[in-house]
């Protein structure tokens, strides 16, 4: 098996899926952020490999062809796969790791955190399953199972921090923010 020449057919495939939803090659190059041409010829790369015609290409789009829809059902196929093995990923990801926002101002020492979970710090609040935030609110409301407002006075200054558990199903997390009010009181 090559397996480099078996997942270009496969992207190809899921390139030509892509295109007979939108009804468009232009629209599928856009969503994919790549080139017309470069779409054009893995759609015909394809073409060429399986020996049959997969769209009827018209001026305001295209069609599957028979083939073209049979191809597409394998091709769903594959694309059920990958959405199996990213819930899979992020199923072994929750299980490895908390992710923690910091503002890069503030220093905290987490090296007396005992969870069972790494504690990976992001610089984008958006990735984050716990927070400490300064001042006003970054994560949505609509987001957060827990919050607790903390006054910290570090060398003669006083920061009004806001930290935030976006994730209650998830004990790592709760135990991670339980940790960090408990270190600011």
């Amino acid at each position: 098996m090559n397996i480099k020449r078996e997942s270009a057919i496969i992207r190809q495939m899921l390139y030509l899926l892509a295109t007979i939803r939108n009804g468009k090659i232009t629209r599928t190059a856009e969503e994919n952020g790549i080139k017309i041409s470069n779409l054009s010829m893995q759609l015909k790369d394809l073409e060429e490999a399986t020996g049959a015609a997969l769209l009827n290409r018209k001026s305001d789009g295209v069609e599957p062809t028979p083939a073209g829809l049979e191809l597409c059902e394998l091709a769903q196929e594959f694309e059920e796969i990958l959405q199996r093995f990213r819930d899979w990923q992020s199923s072994l990801q929750q299980e490895k790791a908390i992710y923690l926002y910091l503002p890069a101002c503030l220093k905290m020492d987490l090296t007396a955190y005992d969870g069972e979970a790494d504690v990976v710090v992001v610089g984008d609040v958006r990735d984050c399953d716990v927070a400490v935030e300064l001042g006003d609110a970054q994560v949505a409301d609509d987001e957060i199972f827990e919050t607790t407002k903390v006054i910290v006075q570090s060398n003669a200054m006083t920061f009004n921090l806001r930290v935030v558990c976006r994730q209650k199903d998830n004990e790592e997390a709760v135990a991670l923010y339980k940790f960090l009010v408990a270190s600011m009181i």
